[in-house]
């Protein structure tokens, strides 16, 4: 047996590459411990022991917060409430994994919005694909339309790959679908592949027989990332947007993405910097043109604003 104690703060490899090969053989009760921090390794180890996932029947999880355990006095912890960063609250105290200020998809969670049970490829014609113009990885999403949800049901994500590979790999997976491609508007230019094709003339060949719908620029990140949120919990708090569990990339995405501070002004960019973004255009670019907030706007009017 083992028992790994605020396994949060620990990279994962302790996990992966040292404490599970020594249960191999054994299968002996592993207890993980620890304060959350964030949507890391150990949030997703969580979410598969609290689900019905195949291959993980004998894990369980449990939340706890620091009032359960019952040894912190009631009137500490309300005390701890009052005069603690909410945030900081949230993770030290009531053992939430939410607790990251900036996180992209704040409205995802995994229990709510995975589902192994959403419409079939095999029931459907059309599919509606996001992709994103990126050489390593070059990634896509595959979702289909039910009712006024989106069912995202596969992902595709090639690496030192070309349009070329990409339009076959999707061909070769659906041969006989009317496919929908949602792509990145810069695949318009010229300089995105040798000679004078581009993406989208590579796209448009008859062979593959895609229709693309795209607009003459791409939307603006934070209207597209506004657009998945609305889908994850509109203003009743339905949510429209639903993943299946084989698309662990787009689940890491809206898991983990987050928002970069600007050091020298209030401007919010996401972080680009572990490769989560790719994903996260994808999801966008297909949201935006399916589930577009502006039609719901359409008769709204803001003060000080012209129509």
């Amino acid at each position: 047996s083992a028992v790994l104690d605020e396994c949060a703060f620990c990279v994962s490899d302790i996990w992966d590459e040292i404490v599970s090969p020594c249960f191999l053989t054994t299968s002996g009760p592993v207890l993980f411990i620890t304060t959350p921090k964030g949507h890391n390794w150990v949030k997703e180890l969580y979410d598969n022991a609290i689900t019905d996932k195949p291959g993980w029947d004998d894990w369980e999880g449990w939340r706890l917060s620091s009032l359960d355990g019952g040894l912190f006095p009631a009137s500490e912890y309300e005390k701890k409430r009052l005069t603690t960063n909410p945030v900081k609250f949230a993770q030290e105290y009531e053992a939430s994994f939410d607790a990251v200020q900036h996180r992209v998809y704040s409205l995802f969670d995994y229990v709510d919005h995975v589902r192994s049970n959403l419409a079939s490829v095999s029931d459907t014609n059309t599919l509606h694909i996001g992709l994103d113009f990126n050489r390593t990885p070059m990634t896509a999403v595959v979702g289909i339309k039910a009712g006024q949800q989106f069912h995202v049901v596969d992902e595709i994500s090639l690496e030192n790959s070309s349009t070329r590979e990409m339009a076959d790999e999707i061909r070769l997976k659906y041969p006989n679908h009317v496919i929908y491609i949602y792509p990145d508007s810069s695949g318009k230019a010229e300089s995105a592949v040798a000679g004078d094709t581009t993406n989208f003339t590579i796209l448009k060949e008859a062979k593959y027989n895609y229709h693309l719908v795209v607009d003459d620029s791409n939307p603006k990140v934070i209207d597209r990332i506004n657009e998945v949120q609305n889908m994850l919990s509109d203003s009743e708090g339905n949510a429209r947007l639903f993943v299946h569990p084989r698309c662990t990339n787009l689940i890491k995405t809206l898991d983990n993405l987050q928002f970069k501070q600007s050091k020298h002004s209030n401007v919010k960019r996401v972080d680009k910097q572990n490769d989560l973004d790719h994903m996260h255009d994808c999801l966008g670019y297909v949201i935006h043109q399916l589930y577009p907030m502006r039609e719901q706007m359409t008769n709204w009017r803001v003060k000080g604003v012209a129509a």
